[in-house]
This record gives C-alpha cells, structure tokens and sequence, in this order.
C-alpha cells in the first residue's frame, strides 16, 4: 500500500471512528485530522471537505453490497437466491453505528439526496433483467425513484426501532412492492 492509499485509509478509518461515538454534526475537520493523525492542509489534500469524506465513507461501507449484489432474477425477483433488499439490510445491520449516526441524526441535506439518487440508480441498474423481460411503457426511473425512497424510510424505522432479521425484512419489502412492479412491468395481465 502506498503512503497516499495508506494516509486516505487513515482519514476513512478514524472518521467511521468518530462517527461511532458522535453525531456527525459535531465532528470537525480538525477532529478527524487529530484522529487520523494528519493536518488539515493534507485532509483537503484527499477530500473536498467533511461531506466528501461522508460520501467516500458511504461507497466504502456500501462497497460489500453493491459487489454481493447480482441482476434481479425476472421470474423469482431473487439476487443470488435472495431478495434483493437482503444485501441492503444485512450491510445496514452489520454497520449500524455508522448508519444510525446518519439516519437518526443529522443527515447533510446534500447527502440525503445523494443516497437517494445512488439507491435509485441501483435499483434501476439490479432490475435490468426486469425491464428486459417484460414489455411495456413504463417510467421505469419513476418506479426505482419510488423503491429507494420506500427502502429509505424503512431502513430509517427499523434503525429507530431495534433489531432485525435481513431475510424477514427483505421478504416483507419485496412482499409490499413485487406486486405492484409487476403489474406495472407487466399491464393488463
């Protein structure tokens, strides 16, 4: 590992620290910088600023499910021989701290609708063998626009609320929208 990687992974690891033990809002440059044992001058030399890191935090955290995370099965509507949401879920649970920071926090506006736009893409990209399979015009954005915020409130009530089972909370997702998709992907059927 270079000292560039090795100094980038410093900053990334001593951030999801803070963000253990303090709500996002009051952590500050200079805390992170103290933390990852770094000057500010060299934190702006790897990030824009503190909702940078947040978002490169994010896509580290988020990079195990979008990895794990295969093309929608048009038939089963299964990934891998689970529901899609599955992936989502289990990561959120594994990371807890780092997701209830944000979601029951104070969440950047700007990051908020940056997760948004990701979830949706996501989602727009695992369904493609959906969209393939069944014709018929329909606003396919509109309806992963729909699935991640629907994804989004839900994962915010099951942080607020406790522990959870992936599997049981995927099955219930999919059970609440596989319905209505389908009818949609597939009119008049």
């Amino acid at each position: 590992m270079s000292r560039i990687e090795k100094t980038y992974r410093q900053v990334i690891d001593a951030f999801l620290e803070l963000m253990v033990s303090q709500p996002y809002g009051r952590i500050s440059v200079d805390s992170i910088s103290r933390a990852a044992g770094i000057s500010r001058v060299t934190f702006y030399k790897y990030f824009a600023d503190k909702e940078d890191l947040l978002w490169k935090c994010f896509e580290h955290v988020y990079l195990d499910v979008s990895q794990q995370v295969e093309r929608v099965d048009p038939v089963t509507l299964l990934s891998d021989g689970k529901p899609l949401t599955y992936y989502v879920f289990e990561n959120i649970r594994q990371n807890r701290d780092f997701y209830e920071n944000l979601f029951l926090g104070d969440m950047p506006y700007d990051f908020q609708c940056r997760l948004l736009d990701h979830i949706s893409r996501e989602s727009f990209r695992t369904h493609e063998l959906i969209r393939s399979h069944y014709a018929g015009e329909v606003d396919y954005v509109r309806i992963n626009e729909f699935l991640a915020g629907a994804l989004f409130n839900l994962i915010r009530t099951l942080l607020r609320d406790g522990d959870w089972d992936s599997l049981e909370m995927a099955e219930f997702f999919t059970a609440l929208v596989a319905p209505g998709l389908m009818q949609m992907c597939n009119p008049g059927k």
